[in-house]
């Protein structure tokens, strides 16, 4: 598997650090699928996921992190749940979900996700994937970036977003949240207006 902080996550890099591949937006190549509906979550509850990617090779390789939206900290517990494919690790007070060796075949990771106790706000999970030339070297492979939103059930945004990429709530702790699905990394600017 993977070191640690290679997700494409806030203050981490990306596979490219130790592959010679390009960067690519894994949005419409990859998904997350959940036991939940509607990219909402329920405090507590335990859910079955799958990382799939339709654009792998004969080898293929991942890392995901569960992040809070407004602290960038571990939101809830990944379970392993098949320990032949996948493993945790942990680095920088985050875990990391990682494929094994034997994971490398495989297009498609299962994992479960137990979320917080108490409501946090939006979680994101972050990922990164590895799709190989499969010439047992680094050069040529293709690095692909993605994320995935889920918020907290029977809560909407405090703004309207509509033809934009982003969404606004505000978290327990009076914060506003800014979810985007921007994957670049260099500053955006946004500019907060008081409508009074």
């Amino acid at each position: 598997g993977s070191p640690a902080g290679k997700t494409g996550a806030p203050g981490e890099g990306n596979c490219t650090m130790c592959h010679a591949g390009s960067v690519n937006d894994g949005s419409t190549n990859s998904s997350i699928t959940y036991s939940g509906s509607n990219n909402e979550y329920s405090p507590g509850n335990t859910y079955n996921m799958t990382l799939s990617i339709t654009n792998g090779a004969m080898k293929n390789g991942f890392q995901l992190v569960v992040l809070d939206s407004t602290i960038e900290e571990n939101a809830g517990n990944i379970n392993v749940t098949d320990i032949v494919n996948t493993q945790l690790i942990s680095a920088n007070n985050r875990d990391y979900l990682n494929h094994t060796s034997s994971g490398t075949t495989e297009n498609s990771w299962n994992f479960e996700w137990t979320a917080p106790a108490n409501d946090i706000g939006p979680i994101v999970f972050y990922y990164a994937y590895n799709v190989t030339n499969s010439a047992f070297n680094t050069d040529g492979d293709d690095i692909y970036l993605s994320q995935m939103t889920l918020y907290p059930a029977n809560t909407s945004p405090v703004c309207d977003t509509k033809g934009f990429d982003f969404d606004c709530y505000v978290s327990p702790n009076n914060k506003l949240a800014i979810i985007t699905n921007y994957l670049v990394k260099t500053p955006l600017s946004i500019t907060l207006y008081d409508l009074q």
